[in-house]
């Protein structure tokens, strides 16, 4: 085979990967948007609740969410400092919390 179908042929099969790419990221992003509203109620069930396995697991799949503001990390950090102040099980999402929110305000400066 010649340099230029090779080429070709090449460059075919790495468009149509960076498509495919492409495509799952756009559904990824559909997906998350769509699910925002179903997080935020289960999370604020279980705050209710008090149940702190399903804060942690609920918090963190909100966290890394594409769609999620800082109005709704702002919230749900201020109610885990007053309801859960020394709860060791959900340092993590604390942490998690404090670390997207700093993230944001330096990709800002």
């Amino acid at each position: 085979m010649s340099t230029g179908p090779t080429l070709i042929l090449s460059l075919g099969i790495i468009s149509v990967i960076a498509a495919l790419l492409y495509y799952k990221v756009l559904q990824n992003g559909k997906q998350d948007k769509a699910d925002l509203e179903l997080l935020l109620e289960n999370l604020k069930r279980s705050l209710r609740n008090k149940d702190v396995k399903s804060i942690d697991e609920y918090g963190k799949q909100l966290i890394f969410n594409q769609h999620v503001t800082n109005k709704h990390l702002e919230e749900l950090r201020i109610t885990l400092e007053q309801s859960f102040g020394g709860n060791e099980s959900l340092s993590e999402l604390q942490n998690l919390i404090y670390n997207k929110q700093l993230h944001w305000k330096t990709r800002r400066l």
